[in-house]
């Protein structure tokens, strides 16, 4: 192990030119200064492409790369296969990592016997207007509770497990070119099914103290398409299916998984129905007062966490 081991961080970019200096900035923020940057604009038809060549100009340590639009996985296969670094680090263009994310976890993982490893942190959520104000977000604490993280990867996620991308410090034999890639058949969950093939072929997840990274939630993420992100899902569900179709236990729990998943995603539907119903004139002149104020009560706290197991048996 090299006494400063390079850490290629791949920033796939579609339409995003307006974040992408802010992601470069928390990189030149770090405490940890032995990085490259690649930034792979993945057919944008905004500034992308002027915004990244000027930050390529301006420092050393950024590359640029452009395809054609293939989506995130490819752009991620494609940046994965021009990384140069002994680790490596998603950054999706929106995200932020805080200054000591980097030095954090190389250091964990410089001192992991086993080479296929990646270190995860807690996280912050923010939103794409705050600016670079985190002093309201609200913190993720996601955990292991067991040794076996492929199973907990695929009973607890979405549930009571979600570990954005960019949480994650990954040791560069996890990946190509031998290696596992991300899925780029897979509209959305490429990063949940990468994560279960990472885990069935030894990879561990460790955890660091801290949170370290600010997921920003868009306005059109998950609520707006529930209907194509539960089709991602169910899609990843039947090609691990397929995968490991000689073991009945996983099999059986990838089965439960799609059943779980189609309530925790379909609640949206309720919700509309709920809320529907609760603002008709009928309703409130009909429906006893305690009764109007139950159901207000239960459409708050189910919007609040769309994705928590009070959807789920």
């Amino acid at each position: 192990m090299k006494s400063n081991p390079l850490v290629s961080v791949i920033i796939p970019c579609w339409n995003q030119a307006h974040f992408v200096p802010e992601a470069i900035e928390s990189l030149k923020s770090q405490t940890y200064p032995h990085w490259e940057a690649i930034i792979v604009n993945d057919g944008s038809p905004d500034d992308t492409r002027n915004v990244a060549i000027g930050l390529s100009e301006a420092d050393p340590r950024i590359r640029y790369l452009e395809q054609p639009n293939r989506g995130p996985s490819s752009a991620r296969n494609t940046g994965i296969g021009a990384a140069r670094g002994e680790y490596l680090q998603f950054l999706d263009a929106e995200d932020v990592l805080l200054p000591e994310k980097l030095k954090s976890h190389v250091a964990l993982l410089s001192t992991h016997v086993h080479g296929s490893a990646a270190a995860f942190s807690d996280y912050a959520y923010g939103k794409p207007d705050d600016g670079g104000d985190w002093s309201r977000t609200t913190l993720a604490t996601p955990r292991f509770v067991s040794d076996n993280q492929r199973i907990e990867l695929l009973c607890r996620w979405e549930s009571s497990l979600v570990i954005p991308v960019h949480a994650f410090l990954f040791a560069r034999q996890c990946f190509g070119p031998d290696g596992i890639m991300f899925d780029e058949r897979l509209a959305n969950h490429e990063d949940w099914d990468c994560w279960m093939r990472l885990s069935h072929s030894g990879c561990r997840f460790i955890k660091t103290d801290g949170s370290l990274v600010i997921y920003r939630m868009s306005p059109n993420s998950l609520s707006r398409q529930r209907e194509a992100m539960l089709n991602g899902f169910e899609q990843a569900i039947e090609q691990l299916a397929r995968l490991w179709a000689n073991e009945r236990t996983v099999v059986r729990l990838l089965k439960q998984k799609r059943r779980q998943v189609r309530r925790i995603y379909r609640a949206d539907w309720r919700l509309r129905f709920l809320d529907f119903v609760a603002e008709r004139r009928s309703f409130k002149r009909l429906v006893p007062w305690p009764l109007q104020v139950g159901l207000a009560d239960l459409i708050k706290y189910a919007e609040r966490d769309p994705l928590s197991s009070c959807w789920m048996e």
